[in-house]
């Protein structure tokens, strides 16, 4: 116990001396700098000033906790829901009477708005736009719209 509070005690005194010999050197330097004279003393010192700033930084980022991350908890919510990418069906040559169909049959045009704002919406999550919760509850309301249209 002594030994640790006869080491402080030494830190301190050394702290103490480094502070008041960087509180006169600065001072100096500044001196130096508002009469314009610029020697190698002078450049030297602000060279020690800007250290001395930088590991000060440097020594309060290494105690400071490290920031939490807030995408953890949307991983985890992610990791539940499982999203399958099907297949682009192929085209026929009769995309044309298919298209007909779509325009005459309302149902479908509606799966059709619903399938793009899907898309749409994954892209907006793919692009860091939107929060995973936003993303799960947003999918989750247009397949229900999608499954009243269409329930099979």
């Amino acid at each position: 116990m002594e030994q640790g509070i006869a080491f402080l005690e030494t830190a301190l005194t050394i702290t103490m001396a480094v502070m008041q010999w960087l509180n006169q050197a600065f001072w100096e330097t500044l001196g130096h700098i508002l009469s314009g004279n610029f020697n190698d003393a002078t450049i030297g010192a602000i060279l020690v000033f800007i250290g001395s700033i930088l590991f000060l930084f440097l020594l309060v980022m290494m105690t400071l906790p490290p920031k939490k991350s807030i995408v953890a908890p949307e991983q985890d919510i992610l990791a539940g829901l499982t999203l399958y990418q099907r297949a682009e069906p192929q085209r026929q040559e009769d995309d044309t009477d298919q298209a007909g169909q779509e325009q005459s049959d309302p149902s479908m045009r509606e799966l059709r708005r619903i399938e793009q704002d899907m898309m749409a919406l994954k892209e907006l999550f793919d692009a860091g736009l939107i929060k995973a919760r936003i993303y799960i509850n947003e999918s989750k309301s247009l397949y229900l719209a999608a499954k009243a249209i269409y329930p099979d």
